[in-house]
């Protein structure tokens, strides 16, 4: 469109004489413009009372905010937000959401898991989030000792993408929180978190994270790809809201890849757990030794690790199919010979606590740091 064919207007609005308005200035000024699309659609196509126009321009914008955020005019976004979580929930049938606002230290909200709680904690800003925000609910969740939480805002998390995961230790407990930004009505953003959440504490859970590098890194890459494409969608707004269509749909294909990328990275996880301990019981069962099974059960199993039988030595091996040590059976003993590094050690009932730890040293610090590679 030619300048000459545009009118731009402008007013300044009085924060003091509307202490209530909760938006920013990009949002209201999308509003504004339907608005005043609204009116001139029934300025000029209809013939109507000036008495009818208040009430028909109020009938017209109330649809449009609910579109845009979620909510009808006269609503406090706290409602509307616990409104939010009950829809969204709609989708995970076991979960339960408890509002704890008014309970201190305590978040917004407890959304409880099949076997574990997350604190939920909704920022309405009309500005960026800061990291004090940030540190206080890491705070909560080391005072409710709550090692996992959501956060999910209106604008933008400082420091934060779009989607974002971050992991933090305290006095040897992991916490993890995650990142939700600039969030519309995009359901599918708190779809994605909620899954996230629920998989990394299987992950955390059941196995050793070094294993899953490579995956973890895609699924990142991926979540990055979300991220890019939203935040063009802001920067060239105009041009956007023009072609929703095809924008809303590559979005979509990135969370849904988001989605089969944690589905594939479980999957091959459930598949590599049942052949290495299918592997290790067939060991098990034809030596019949108490102190393998045991070594087996509290050690090596733990690290993905798994038994071969090579004519009358028990071969340990890594996930990468690696030799980690030979173990030789003995009447009432055990010999592991390790690889790298070279040492030897016996181990019998009497001194296997001792020598557990020991196997456990050699094993994470010179086989698991070192992220031996193929």
């Amino acid at each position: 469109m030619d300048d000459c064919n545009k009118l731009n207007v402008s007013f300044v609005v009085d924060l003091k004489k509307y202490p209530n308005i909760e938006y920013n200035e990009t949002e209201l000024s999308f509003i504004c413009t339907q608005l005043f699309d609204k009116w001139y659609k029934i300025e000029y196509d209809k013939i109507f009372s000036l008495n009818d126009l208040d009430q028909k321009i109020q009938k017209g914008l109330d649809p449009i905010i609910h579109d845009l955020f979620g909510l009808s005019i006269g609503i406090k976004k706290g409602t509307v937000f616990e409104n939010i979580m009950d829809k969204v929930l709609q989708s995970f049938p076991t979960y339960t959401y408890i509002k704890t606002s008014e309970i201190n230290h305590s978040g917004d909200g407890i959304l409880k898991f099949d076997n574990f709680d997350c604190m939920v904690e909704f920022k309405n800003y009309t500005s960026t989030v800061p990291r004090s925000q940030i540190d206080k609910l890491k705070s909560d969740m080391i005072e409710q000792n709550i090692f996992y939480s959501l956060m999910i805002s209106t604008t933008h998390i400082q420091g934060k993408k779009d989607i974002d995961v971050e992991n933090f230790n305290i006095q040897g407990k992991k916490f993890t929180i995650i990142y939700i930004s600039n969030y519309y009505k995009n359901e599918m953003k708190i779809h994605i978190g909620i899954i996230l959440i629920d998989q990394i504490y299987n992950l955390k859970k059941n196995l050793n994270y070094t294993f899953f590098h490579s995956q973890i890194k895609d699924l990142l890459s991926l979540i990055d790809g979300v991220h890019n494409l939203k935040t063009k969608f802001c920067k060239f707004e105009q041009d956007i809201r023009a072609n929703l269509d095809t924008y809303y749909t590559n979005i979509r294909e990135y969370e849904n890849n988001v989605k089969i990328k944690i589905n594939n990275i479980i999957n091959h996880t459930n598949t590599v757990l049942t052949d290495n301990f299918n592997k290790s019981s067939i060991v098990l069962n034809s030596i019949d030794n108490d102190l393998l099974y045991k070594l087996y059960d509290e050690v090596f199993s733990s690290e993905l690790m798994y038994l071969s039988l090579l004519n009358d030595q028990v071969i340990v091996y890594s996930y990468l199919d690696l030799i980690v040590c030979n173990i030789k059976i003995l009447k009432k003993s055990l010999t592991i010979e390790f690889i790298n590094p070279k040492y030897t050690l016996k181990i019998s009932h009497s001194d296997f606590f001792l020598s557990k730890k020991l196997v456990k040293i050699l094993i994470e610090k010179y086989i698991i740091d070192k992220k031996i590679e193929k």
